[in-house]
């Protein structure tokens, strides 16, 4: 919305002189140079309030079932009652008052999906926050847009969002997932969690410079929070100035940011605001005492001057809106069932402000309307009473300055009304394989609580506790490696009546099933093998060796699929004992499934195979390699390795110790491979394993590629060919007189031509060039590749 100034003569002196600070600290450079720089118009060409853009999203129903899979569960992590209550108060619940039920589910479900990324540093996919689950099912998808729309608006303190809204669905009989863009610099953890830092310092410090005013006479609070928002503000349309991000970092925003921005310090400070918008401006309505008022920080902030005009704070609908002649602040029709009205005129002195605050008899009163030509007249309310006075006794009229105005009798004298404390101290604080443990905190003024599971898509009643001496419940039954979600409240009865306090929310994952299976796999004089079956919820798994009188651990194993391990440089003859642990993670805790325990007695050393001698390379090719030995009488067969991304790997088990060779293929060319034997036997049915013997081997090259005739002359011709990275050179050769022979040795594999010199003209000659590499200090050569041409 384009900025109205309106001369007033509120001077910049007056502004400072209330002891506003204005912000000018610098920016942490690592993180404000990730942010886009934008060139900007004109402040008479700048729009303000933009429409949030909408995509619509139709999906086969192949691919509604893929994003139904994919749901965004390890997005969302357990968050504390502290954060939920930080982050939360920044928000305004009248709207939320007003939903449905299944409207409150999705304003839930979006609520913690944004304070999960607020509270933590993970990264978000696809430039957007979305819910797992489908909502309103057959509605018409504008009211949908218009649901996430309210939802964004009245939620200024999740900055990071932007102004996009996305509805995925296949029909709209099944329900919608909601989506919220993320400007793409937040989508980014580690950024994300800086700018998070700057932001609610800044907002942090401002809430306090407000909390300095009184807490009884909240419109001295208001004015501040209007006037500081003005004093730091310049009008200025950029990338971010549909959030409060636009103000609270870069100082600059239009009618959106200083919307957002207004609200979310209001219900900081415990003044209800909410943010409304026209087709083409956004302003806010507070209540102030207990009435709504229109307030308009956009307009009021002359930053050309320093002024501040105090015509659009505080006052009704009609008169900002100059009786819906000024269409920018008539308000868009999905606000029609939602806005409060704004009736009055707390102070109709247009430009200049005056306090709204005045004493008379044994009260302070606040101005409801100073504006007479509105319904009701002038209007008062009394706000602090004195000397014993009851708010129900006072007069029904009370004067200031000659005007006679009327009570309005809205604060009430204390009649004993019940609430319920939110709850607090909610966690995880126990794990088995099928079972959670959730702990909170006594609350001294419940009754007891409500415990609720998140089960089939909707929340479902597991306990009630009807003692607040109850602090744990161990929910049971759950299944091994699964992510739950709960929610717990607390409640006291007014009467008969419960009253309930808000929830709390926590996600716990149980602990992975204990491994299966375990067994000693096989037997050596120096070796022992564990074998397992593999754990489908774990992540990895612990091995720990019973030693000189406690457990020691061997090895963690980081892979489920890895279900063998061999534990070595033990004693022949002896029996060791193991246990094994699956393990897995809860975000960033480990998790530990019970222990199972086995016990071995490596082989005594005169029954074990010998080692393998003579191992060696006995041939090679560009995709394979000859493994050679000598026989070993004293073994059954062998066993080969291959040492394959770290790991060594079986290829081949033998089972006539006659065979001494193994051809190794598949593999790539003049590439060096890692490879082990070992011979193995039989105690009765144990199977027994001799030592390791170790070798390594490099392939032959590939055979040179493009070879070709590059250039003619008459007295020589020369070669091109194609780079082999991997090789060490080449050799060429020419047939002459019966015979190849050898015309150069190239030392580089850069050196891809040739020129062969002194030759007779219009002659054919025949080539022949091979690359050569070397396995330590042995030359290896690739199959030759041919080649003739004629000089001119």
């Amino acid at each position: 919305m384009k900025k109205r100034f309106i001369a007033v003569t509120l001077s910049v002196m007056m502004l400072f002189s209330s002891n506003i600070s204005v912000f000018a600290e610098g920016n942490d450079v690592s993180v404000k140079h990730s942010l886009e720089n934008t060139d900007y118009a004109k402040a008479s060409d700048r729009t303000g309030y933009q429409k949030m853009e909408t995509e619509e999203i139709k999906l086969s129903q192949e691919e509604f079932n893929e994003l139904l899979e994919q749901k965004q569960e390890d997005s969302i992590t357990t968050y504390s009652s502290t954060d939920s209550a930080y982050w939360k108060k920044f928000g305004s619940n009248y709207y939320y008052n007003k939903l449905t039920a299944q409207e409150k589910s999705a304003w839930n479900e979006l609520e913690q999906v944004c304070i999960s990324y607020a509270t933590n540093d993970k990264d978000i996919s696809n430039s957007k926050i979305q819910t797992d689950n489908l909502y309103f099912a057959n509605w018409n998808i504008q009211k949908v847009y218009n649901f996430i729309h309210m939802f964004k608006l009245s939620h200024p303190q999740f900055y990071f969002l932007s102004n996009r809204s996305t509805v995925s669905y296949c029909d709209a009989s099944q329900g919608y997932m909601l989506g919220i863009g993320v400007y793409s610099p937040f989508d980014s953890g580690h950024q994300r969690a800086a700018y998070t830092t700057y932001f609610c310092n800044k907002i942090d410090n401002w809430v306090e410079q407000i909390k300095k005013k009184s807490s009884s006479l909240v419109e001295e609070r208001e004015k501040y929070a209007f006037d500081l928002i003005c004093a730091n503000t310049t009008y200025e349309d950029g990338t971010y100035d549909q959030s409060a991000f636009s103000l609270v970092y870069e100082g600059k925003t239009v009618c959106a940011g200083y919307a957002a921005t207004f609200q979310l310090l209001m219900n900081a400070v415990g003044i209800d605001t909410i943010e409304v918008t026209s087709y083409d401006h956004a302003w806010n309505l507070s209540n102030v005492h207990g009435v709504w008022y229109e307030v308009d920080a956009t307009w009021a902030d002359n930053d050309s001057t320093g002024n501040i005009d105090y015509s659009y704070y505080n006052k009704s609908e009609a008169t900002i809106s100059e009786n819906g002649y000024e269409t920018s602040h008539v308000k868009e029709n999905q606000w029609d069932n939602y806005q409060p009205e704004a009736k009055y005129d707390s102070d109709y002195s247009w430009e200049y402000y005056y306090s709204p605050y005045f004493n008379n008899g044994n009260y302070t009163w606040f101005m409801v309307n100073s504006n007479s030509s509105l319904s009701g007249g002038y209007l008062a309310t009394p706000v602090n009473a004195f000397n014993g006075a009851t708010y129900g006794s006072a007069p029904s009229t009370v004067i200031n300055d000659g005007i006679t105005y009327s009570t309005l009798y809205l604060k009430k004298d204390p009649a004993g009304t019940v609430t319920a404390n939110d709850m607090k101290g909610l966690k995880i604080g126990g794990r088995a394989v099928d079972a959670l443990r959730l702990n909170w905190d006594k609350d001294l003024k419940a009754s007891g609580y409500i415990v609720e599971q998140y089960s089939g898509g909707s929340w479902k009643r597991i306990a009630r506790m009807g003692s607040n001496a109850t602090t744990t419940l161990r929910v049971e039954k759950l299944l091994p490696s699964t992510t739950y979600k709960f929610r717990v409240r607390t409640f006291v009865y007014s009467g008969n009546t419960p009253v309930y306090g808000k929830y709390a929310y926590v996600n716990g994952k149980t602990n992975p099933s204990a491994v299966s299976g375990l067994k000693i796999g096989g037997t050596a004089k120096d070796a022992l093998r564990l074998n397992w079956s593999k754990n489908n919820s774990a992540n990895g798994y612990i091995i720990e060796q019973y030693k000189d009188g406690s457990w020691k651990r061997i090895k963690k194993i980081e892979s489920n699929s890895t279900v063998t391990y061999r534990v070595e440089k033990l004693s022949a003859g002896t029996t060791y004992k193991f246990r094994v642990m699956a393990y897995g993670f809860d975000g960033n805790t480990p998790l530990y499934s019970a222990y199972q325990n086995v016990s071995g007695t490596t082989t005594a050393a005169s029954k074990a195979p010998s080692t393998v001698s003579d191992f060696k390379i006995g041939g090679r090719a560009t995709d394979a390699l000859r493994l050679n030995w000598t026989k070993n009488n004293s073994a059954s067969g062998y066993i080969i390795e291959q040492n394959k991304n770290g790991s060594w790997t079986r290829i081949a088990r033998i089972a006539s110790n006659a065979t001494t060779t193994y051809r190794v293929e598949g593999l790539k060319d003049s590439t060096t491979y890692q490879f082990r034997i070992k011979a193995f036997g039989y105690s009765g049915n144990t199977a027994l394993y001799s030592g390791y013997k170790n070798i390594s081997g490099t392939t032959l090259p590939a055979a040179v590629s493009g070879v070709k005739i590059g250039g003619t002359a008459k007295d020589a011709l020369r070669l091109n060919w194609n780079k082999n990275r991997k090789v060490s050179g080449y050799i060429i050769e020419q047939y002459s007189e019966g015979k190849w022979v050898r015309i150069a040795r190239i030392g580089s594999n850069s050196t891809t031509t040739y020129r062969v010199e002194k030759l007779k003209s219009k002659t054919s000659y025949v080539y022949r060039i091979k690359a050569f590499d070397f396995d330590g200090s042995t030359a290896i050569y690739g199959n030759y590749s041919y080649i003739s041409g004629v000089t001119n």
